[in-house]
């Protein structure tokens, strides 16, 4: 009985240095997060081109990169609130929705939002939009100023929907 009891320590310190090197291992796979990185934290939902974007978020350095960083804001705003949209089942005639399609249809009574997140995305509209896409679509040089008032009006958005 006493040797079965070694074993099965043997086997459960075996076991526990296992899953210390799988710990290891999830610590690698994280990505290393500059202190200018667009959003510095990862997706929970289960939607793997929002996680991907979320990865890449975390590892920009928007300061050096600030046209990349615009076009990944937009990205990530994009397939925010589209995610926002298939959860309340309010796109009921399938129409392709660009940015601000699915802006408007967020601001609508029909995705349920608080009178908060409905604020930061009328802020985001009236005073963003237009120079993300004008940066998107290379009419103007991106800016990393303006591109942190951007991030930071949506920060906390994206942060409690993702």
């Amino acid at each position: 009985s006493n040797s079965s009891e070694k074993k099965s320590a043997g086997k459960s310190s075996k076991s526990s240095q296992m899953d210390e090197d799988e710990d290891k291992s999830e610590e690698k796979k994280q990505p290393k997060k500059p202190k200018d990185a667009l959003f510095p934290y990862a997706a929970k939902k289960n939607n793997a081109l929002l996680k991907q974007l979320m990865i890449e978020a975390q590892t920009i350095n928007i300061v050096r990169h600030p046209a990349s960083s615009t076009l990944l804001l937009r990205m990530i705003v994009e397939i925010t609130l589209k995610e926002l949209i298939v959860e309340a089942n309010a796109n009921k005639d399938k129409k392709s929705l660009d940015l601000e399609g699915a802006l408007n249809l967020c601001m609508s009574n029909v995705v349920k939002l608080s009178k908060d997140e409905l604020k930061v995305l009328k802020e985001f509209k009236t005073q963003h939009l237009d120079h993300i896409n004008l940066a998107t679509h290379v009419n103007v040089k991106p800016n990393e100023s303006r591109l942190k008032m951007a991030r930071d009006c949506v920060d906390q958005f994206i942060k409690s929907h993702i």
